[in-house]
Order: C-alpha cells, then sequence, then structure tokens
C-alpha cells in the first residue's frame, strides 16, 4: 500500500473512485467512456511527482508523446471534477463529504494516502 501510494500519490480505492467518478460524472469535460486504468494512473504518477515525458515514456513502456497526450487528457478531466468534488468553506477549509478529496488548486498536494 505505501509503494503505491509513494508512486501514484493515493490510495488504491481513492484511485478507484476518481476512476467511476470519471465514468459517472454529467461534467462533459470530466466524462470518460471507457477511461484506461494505465493511462490514468500514469497521470497520477505525473501528479505526485512531475516527471519528465521522458521519464514517463520510460517508467510506463510508451512513447513521449502518448505520455503527454494521455497525462494531459487525465489532468484535466480530473480537474473538471474540482467543482463537483471540492468546495471551500468561508474560512478557507475544504469540508470533506467523500473519501475522494482532490486539493485541486493544482496540484500540489494532491491526495494524502
Amino acid at each position: 500500500m505505501s509503494r503505491f501510494c509513494a508512486l501514484f500519490g493515493a490510495s488504491p480505492k481513492s484511485c478507484i473512485e476518481i476512476l467511476n467518478d470519471l465514468q459517472t460524472t454529467e461534467n462533459v469535460d470530466a466524462c470518460m467512456i471507457k477511461p484506461n486504468p494505465i493511462y490514468f494512473l500514469m497521470a497520477m504518477n505525473w501528479l505526485k511527482s512531475y516527471k519528465t515525458e521522458v521519464e514517463l515514456a520510460g517508467l510506463f513502456n510508451v512513447i513521449e508523446k502518448t505520455s503527454r497526450t494521455w497525462v494531459w487528457k487525465y489532468i484535466k478531466a480530473i480537474q473538471a471534477l474540482q467543482h463537483q468534488k471540492v468546495s471551500v468553506s468561508a474560512r478557507g477549509h475544504i469540508p470533506v463529504t467523500r473519501k475522494t478529496v482532490l486539493t485541486l488548486s493544482l496540484f500540489p498536494s494532491f491526495i494524502c494516502c
């Protein structure tokens, strides 16, 4: 579990919830009919580590253009979930209403394990 969190910045359960949200949301900018779990995890890894395209391509065994294309597609979709999943109170605190907590200021303290 700790290795997964270290690599992707979220627990497996959080990743599954985000993937489910991407498939079931009514937000057109976030909706993905059949998200690819590998490309999703590649995007999660980039959010955690800000690796270069070359590093991502090597880690996930894809070419650089593929890593760039899919990482940005998933990042934009995850960001589009922000208004649906995150609300900030008057005091600036983020209320936790689900376990899928996205601190999308984008993206420094993403999802804690």
